[in-house]
């Protein structure tokens, strides 16, 4: 598996943890919520390029699908939903695990803790 795919992996599995895990893994300086997207982000447009003839419909659709979210949830009038409290109560977040969660099983990838030094 290349760099970036397993970036994008590891991105994967962050965002599919529970909260506190989530938090584990990220320094307590700078917006912890903001990079989870932004791991998300740099390594799917990345693992696309180089992936692209290989990826199957499904794992495109999902990735685009949590790709949206992320999106949605990064617009201005969403601010609220980029915090630690945001994170562990909102039903966006939750659904932002469970779209990670079902991008890791199309993608055949176990729901694993990532090393902490990745992204």
């Amino acid at each position: 598996m290349n760099r970036s795919v397993q970036q994008l992996q590891y991105a994967l599995q962050t965002l599919a943890l529970p909260v506190t895990a989530q938090l584990r893994l990220h320094a307590r300086d700078g917006c912890r919520v903001e990079e989870l997207a932004l791991a998300f982000d740099r390594w799917q447009a990345k693992a696309r390029g180089e992936m692209q003839e290989d990826l199957t419909g499904e794992q495109v659709e999902v990735l685009n699908r949590l790709d949206k979210k992320l999106l949605l949830l990064s617009g201005s009038r969403f601010k609220p939903a980029w915090s630690d409290a945001a994170l562990r109560q909102s039903a966006e977040w939750r659904q932002v695990r469970a779209m990670a969660r079902e991008a890791l099983a199309k993608f055949g990838w176990p729901l694993d803790v990532p090393p902490v030094a990745h992204g």
